[in-house]
């Protein structure tokens, strides 16, 4: 395998050999949103540099957007709903985003009328593309239309895949593994490049592929490179009876939180108000309903975020140590050192690549006692941490990943050119 990290060119590197601009098409592993994670904040600047000027952005199957104006109303409200969804959105300028809705009825009786839905998405999609040459970016490890796939995958100019984690990781069922396996060994090996998010991942699935490349996650700075931040109250009412916050960001589930390392560590520091902030499973609620110390919020939008991170006085990442956490490279390493975060965490994707400016424990004893010592640090390194995360920018990385395209571009065509 040709394991190389993914180097930086200049900005603007125009691919010679292809003239006239380009859509970047990208089917998304998690649907476009508010919240910018890795697919979204990648292919959005690439969309902005040459030869690219769109980008068309294919969001999963099966996901619905939360619309409170029809929240309790009749269910014929609830389809029409669902049916202006499948209108092409414009979040931003150069942004389409498409859903594929079901409309039709029957589709169990009549399969053909499944057939006139996948034409009606696959003829919205041209029309969203156009007869402009397409780069295909698929972050989506088992995309819910293979044939639609494998017609995108044909008329490409470059097939980019971007393996963002180890998807296989994420269930236990061998049936399910065996087909994400499939499913990933097949977008990989029919690439023209393949991204891995870390080391990893780029051993595991690189013996697919000798392009694969290793591009680490970023965080998008400006977001959290601010001067000053809005008042939180739910934070504010836990600061009033003077202990400090502990605080987290992002999906929380059994899968990835090493619920038994926590509730040791909320027993052995009950002084401490420990904050979760994101998307919860039940089990996680029932946690929180056993520890008075432990509090949860739903999540919060992007643009809020930093006010609730500025927050805490440590970052904590109680993650478990497995197979499926190695496959990571977590975007919150890099937020919360944007704002000058000190963090505590396990050993989890991604620790060790910032050295010191984490602190790394496994036993609850050794967790509990790195936040006490980052609670009590005074050495002034907050520079340094926000120095980091900006090296480690979307911005940047963008540019790295520019190269290489734009490189696999130019030999994709010179290859063209001699059949």
């Amino acid at each position: 395998m040709n394991l190389v990290l993914a180097r930086e060119t200049s900005p603007g590197t125009q691919a010679r050999t292809f003239p006239g601009p380009m859509t970047l098409l990208c089917l998304g592993g998690v649907p476009w949103g508010r919240s910018w994670k890795r697919n979204q904040s990648l292919t959005y600047r690439l969309s902005g540099l040459a030869p690219f000027d769109r980008l068309v952005y294919v969001n999963p199957r099966e996901v619905w957007f939360k619309d409170e104006r029809f929240e309790g109303r009749e269910p014929s409200l609830s389809r029409i709903r669902r049916l202006a969804q499948a209108r092409p959105r414009r979040p931003r300028p150069r942004v389409r985003v498409l859903h594929k809705v079901h409309f039709l009825p029957f589709k169990r009786v009549l399969g053909r009328f499944s057939g006139l839905e996948d034409l009606a998405f696959r003829a919205l999609l041209q029309q969203c593309v156009g007869a402009r040459p397409y780069v295909l970016w698929n972050n989506h490890p088992r995309f819910f239309d293979p044939a639609l796939l494998e017609w995108l995958m044909a008329g490409a100019a470059l097939r980019v895949f971007d393996l963002s984690d180890d998807f296989v990781e994420y269930h236990d069922e061998p049936e399910h593994r065996r087909l994400y396996e499939e499913s990933l060994s097949h977008c990989c090996s029919e690439s023209d490049l393949v991204l891995a998010v870390n080391e990893h991942v780029a051993r595991r699935y690189g013996v697919y592929n000798p392009e694969t490349y290793v591009v680490r996650n970023a965080t998008n700075f400006e977001n959290f490179d601010r001067d000053h931040f809005r008042r939180v109250e739910f934070l504010e009412e836990l600061r009033a009876d003077g202990s400090p916050v502990v605080g987290y960001t992002g999906i929380i589930n059994r899968v990835r939180v090493d619920y038994e390392l926590l509730e040791a560590v909320l027993d052995m520091r009950r002084q401490y108000h420990f904050v979760f902030v994101g998307s919860a499973d039940p089990s996680f609620t029932e946690l929180a309903q056993r520890h008075p110390n432990l509090h949860h919020h739903p999540q919060v939008d992007y643009d809020r975020l930093p006010d609730w991170i500025a927050g805490f006085d440590v970052c904590a990442i109680p993650f478990r140590v497995n197979d499926h956490t190695r496959g990571n490279d977590l975007l919150k390493f890099n937020d919360y050192l944007a704002m000058g975060r000190r963090i505590v965490c396990t050993d989890t994707g991604g620790a060790r690549s910032f050295g010191t400016l984490v602190r790394i424990a496994q036993r609850a004893e050794d967790f509990a006692a790195a936040i006490d010592s980052e609670l009590a640090a005074t050495e002034d390194d907050r520079e340094q941490r926000r120095e980091v995360a900006r090296r480690n920018s979307w911005e940047r990385r963008s540019q790295e990943v520019h190269g290489l395209v734009v490189e696999h571009l130019d030999r994709r065509l010179a290859a063209l050119e001699k059949a």
